[in-house]
């Protein structure tokens, strides 16, 4: 199976853009959030909505999922962090 990576140009969705900036401020300050916070910071109240972001990210190379539990364990890939700090660049 091949993966397949998304580029920083092919990230055109804000709230998929917010959510990987949001993801690599949270890895750099230590947290792990859970999905109602990470909904919460990135303006989606949806817990379902930004588990499938969540999802489309992992597909696309940009986020390791660990074990769901009570706080998920997300963190950045190294071309998700290499996004992110393009992004805020």
């Amino acid at each position: 199976m091949t993966e397949k990576y998304l580029s920083f140009e092919q990230i055109r969705n804000p709230k998929y853009k917010a959510l990987v900036i949001v993801l690599y401020d949270l890895k750099r300050q230590g947290q792990n959030p859970t999905m109602r916070q990470l909904g919460g910071l990135i303006g989606i109240k949806s817990k379902n909505n930004v588990s499938f972001m969540v999802d489309k990210l992992a597909q696309f190379g940009l986020i390791n999922k660990g074990p769901f539990r009570t706080k998920c364990t997300l963190t950045l890939t190294p071309e998700g962090e290499k996004i992110a700090r393009g992004l805020l660049a």
